[in-house]
């Protein structure tokens, strides 16, 4: 059976994209911009300092001007985890395994909206976009935790909503799970579009 899960945070764990994206484009707009939802989401979904810094580029606004206006209209309330994810982390823990997380997001706002959901102890080690690490696809940060809690990659997995999180994962010989994403000549071991799939995956064999 699997023994640990690496999860990606934003778009995987959490369904934050559509609020970064109503906020930037609040954001923007008190310079008299905008952008497509699409963009916002593509960018963010990167890194929120890739957005930043390619949004305040092309509208020629102050980086830190924009940031400051973003953070006014982002309500982390509105940020709710995906259906069932939570129950998943909590049955796999219970029977044995470890969670993880390795994310672009930085650590005050990550571990601000795990309290809020009440999800923080359900994970054994979080790696943040400011501890350091290369971000994905590198797999620097998936290294590190594999070395520090001596994980078997055979029964590895690691779970993205993007190309580079299953790069990533491939990279160190983990199986790799995609959610609600396809990308052409990219070949995960499997994917999903609700987290209910994921439930049978973990409880067979591994192979």
């Amino acid at each position: 059976m699997f023994q640990a899960i690496i999860w990606d945070f934003d778009g995987t764990l959490m369904d934050t994209y559509p609020e970064i994206a109503r906020a930037v484009n609040q954001a923007l707009a008190t310079f008299g911009r905008s952008t497509s939802l699409e963009r916002v989401t593509q960018l963010s979904c990167i890194s929120m300092d890739v957005c930043m810094l390619e949004l305040s580029k092309e509208f020629e606004i102050s980086q830190e001007t924009l940031r400051e206006q973003f953070d006014l209209f982002y309500n982390f309330e509105m940020l709710t985890p995906f259906p069932n994810v939570v129950d998943i982390c909590k049955r796999f823990q219970a029977s044995g395994g470890q969670n993880f997380i390795v994310t672009h997001r930085r650590k005050p706002s990550l571990h601000r909206l795990l309290l809020l959901h009440e999800m923080k102890p359900l994970f054994t080690d979080i790696i943040a976009g400011d501890d350091g690490f290369p971000h994905k696809p590198d797999p620097s940060a998936i290294r590190y935790l594999i070395d520090k809690h001596n994980l078997d990659v055979d029964n590895l997995l690691v779970v993205g909503d993007r190309d580079l999180d299953i790069l990533a994962g491939q990279a160190v010989g983990a199986k790799t799970c995609l959610f609600r994403a396809s990308f052409p000549d990219i070949f995960p071991t499997l994917t999903i579009k609700g987290f209910e799939e994921l439930i049978p995956f973990l409880e067979k064999p591994v192979e």
